[in-house]
């Protein structure tokens, strides 16, 4: 549908494209493109390399206030390809939605000076030359609204340090009128920890992300529970532990009770006079018998309130996806044992901050959310939709007050290459990891109207099997997409339907739900 109204709109010369699209991509939605895409693009950045390979003089995208997303293009020759380019992804993908919501989006395209590429061959010769060997350089970031490379320099310096920074890319070949220098203020980045308070204690539920851990006679948040290669354990900040990059084997309570040591920390490579590492985050092994949901994070009474208090009605949000691209603007939530539910959106992507004087933390996410002191690890995500929806994608966890005065994270997907791949469980089956043979079932409705041009949401309800779970469906309608263990799907004719999902689980057990559909002009028009 969307790559009808693209174009629509270009034939007519209008720069707006609106279309419903859902949120989140697949896995590997933009890996075709991105094979064509120089091999040093960040991993991260893959939205923005796409683009500019389908469109080589654009120069990335950002979502405004009111939900529009903006896309920057030097060359407006290139404005056909660039917008053809963000149908085809919205159109096969569930990305680029601000807020999580489902929910039309309008592009508009603006003028820009410098093209993607430009500015990320300039921002990684910043970052050689200037931010990991001038100590008094603290940040360095890709500014796709600004559409400038931009450094963070401390103020007692920032005279000097910036000037000569200037001469030295200006000698690298960098275009001086596309730095921006900013002067940093105040005592610089501060780490979100706390001793314990009473506001958060223990819990007889299964531990869920969100809570108050105590270590050390310090306080920080749990990022989310996991699966790992077969262990159950918890994420959090690798600084809430004694040191940050350092495996401490830090001891972790809630409430009083043990939940497990500090067990995977990586050390960090080094790069010029300081230690990089691509997430600030740690995973601790509970001990046998831990109680620990996979897939739960506690939601409170009221979002941006400062509550605690856990909703009782709705104590939990469900993380049903992880990992996401996000883009300047787009809306991620937090929760933290300190400032409980707070909500903003992204201010940077993908950058380069130092969170104490000799350390990097490669491409973290800056966003105005609410935070405080205990607030260190706990999760960041995106909610699926507005209202009392409970389903969220998980992101990452949150760690510091950067520079800016900001909340600062580390995503999902750095997340896991620092601490190894492997096999990572998230996603919510309940209280406690499923049990017994694996079984599924397909919900959504039978009398389907075949007149409707809306699409009709099916979905699994899946248990047992080892929790590994991959969806392969298929329907005698059409497929506009599917998400997991949910597909949504068009009914053109008014013959006989039917929708069938089958299930497999990490052991190689699968199981196949079938559901026979009736078509009629009197059936459901649209439940998405």
């Amino acid at each position: 549908m969307l790559a009808g109204v693209v174009s629509a709109l270009l034939s007519s010369g209008c720069r707006d494209v609106s279309s419903p699209v859902a949120v989140d991509p697949g896995p590997g939605a933009l890996a075709a493109t991105a094979q064509a895409t120089p091999t040093n693009d960040r991993p991260d950045e893959l939205p923005l390399a796409a683009l500019a390979t389908a469109a080589s003089s654009s120069a990335g995208m950002f979502f405004e206030e009111d939900g529009t997303l903006v896309v920057r293009v030097v060359d407006r020759a290139d404005d056909r390809a660039a917008l053809a380019h963000l149908a085809r992804v919205m159109a096969t993908t569930r990305d680029l939605v601000p807020g999580g919501g489902r929910r039309p989006v309008r592009v508009r395209v603006m003028p820009a000076s410098y093209t993607f590429r430009q500015l990320a061959e300039w921002r990684d010769l910043a970052f050689e030359h200037a931010l990991t060997r001038i100590r008094a350089v603290r940040t360095l970031d890709l500014d796709e609204r600004a559409n400038r490379v931009e450094l963070g320099i401390e103020a007692a310096d920032f005279a000097s340090v910036s000037a000569k920074v200037a001469q030295q890319l200006l000698s690298l070949g960098v275009d001086p009128n596309a730095l921006h220098f900013r002067k940093l203020e105040g005592s610089g980045p501060r780490f979100d920890m706390a001793p314990p308070n009473s506001l958060t204690g223990g819990t007889s539920d299964p531990i869920a992300a969100g809570i108050q851990i105590d270590f050390n006679s310090s306080g920080c948040s749990l990022g989310f529970v996991a699966q790992w290669n077969g262990v159950l354990g918890f994420v959090t900040a690798s600084h809430c532990s004694g040191s940050i990059y350092s495996l401490d084997h830090a001891a972790y309570y809630v409430g009083g009770i043990y939940v497990g040591s500090e067990s995977v920390d990586p050390s960090g490579y080094p790069c010029g006079v300081r230690t990089c590492r691509g997430s600030d985050a740690n995973f601790t092994t509970a001990p046998s018998g831990a109680s620990l949901a996979v897939g739960r994070i506690y939601r409170t009474v009221w979002v941006n309130s400062g509550s605690t208090n856990v909703d009782q009605s709705q104590p939990y949000f469900d993380i049903v996806e992880s990992g996401s691209n996000l883009v300047q603007g787009q809306r991620v939530d937090k929760v933290g044992r300190t400032t409980g539910w707070t909500s903003g959106t992204v201010t940077s992507t993908c950058k380069d901050a130092t969170p104490t004087w000799n350390t990097v933390t490669r491409c973290a996410y800056e966003a105005n959310y609410m935070r405080g002191s205990g607030d260190s690890g706990g999760p960041v995500f995106v909610r699926l939709a507005s209202g009392d929806s409970t389903e969220v994608t998980l992101i990452g966890v949150h760690s510091s007050e950067s520079w800016e005065g900001q909340g600062l994270f580390s995503k999902l997907e750095r997340i896991k290459s620092d601490l190894g791949n492997g096999t990572w469980n998230v996603i919510a089956h309940g209280p406690t990891p499923p049990s017994g043979p694996l079984s599924v079932s397909i919900a959504g409705p039978v009398d389907v109207n075949t007149l409707s041009s809306c699409t009709l949401r099916y979905w699994t309800d899946v248990s047992g099997g080892d929790g590994s779970y991959s969806y392969n469906w298929s329907t005698s309608g059409n497929i506009v997409e599917t998400s997991y263990g949910t597909a949504w799907i068009k009914f053109p004719s008014a013959t006989g339907h039917w929708v069938q999902v089958e299930v497999s689980d990490g052991t190689g057990v699968q199981v196949t739900a079938y559901m026979e559909l009736v078509a009629s002009s009197s059936g459901m028009e649209c439940n998405n």
